[in-house]
């Protein structure tokens, strides 16, 4: 289920992105999140640590292969 949306000026890294969505859910719905799941992209120490200091349980982050990759497997 897709709870948020947030559209940016330009092409910033995902991972920098993370933050605002958690507090746009916040905003939007009065706590955040129990459970997070989102692409490999918004994965980095910060977000993670985050994740923890606003007590999300789950956090999955997906990180895909390419398709070049997953041909070989």
């Amino acid at each position: 289920m897709i709870l948020g949306c947030l559209i940016t000026l330009g092409n910033p890294a995902d991972s920098e992105q993370y933050q605002p969505l958690l507090e746009q859910h916040k905003n939007w719905y009065g706590r955040m999140p129990r459970q997070v799941s989102a692409d490999g992209g918004f994965a980095s120490k910060e977000n993670l640590a985050f994740a923890k200091e606003n007590h999300i349980k789950d956090m999955e982050l997906l990180c895909l292969k390419s398709a070049r990759n997953s041909a070989a497997d």
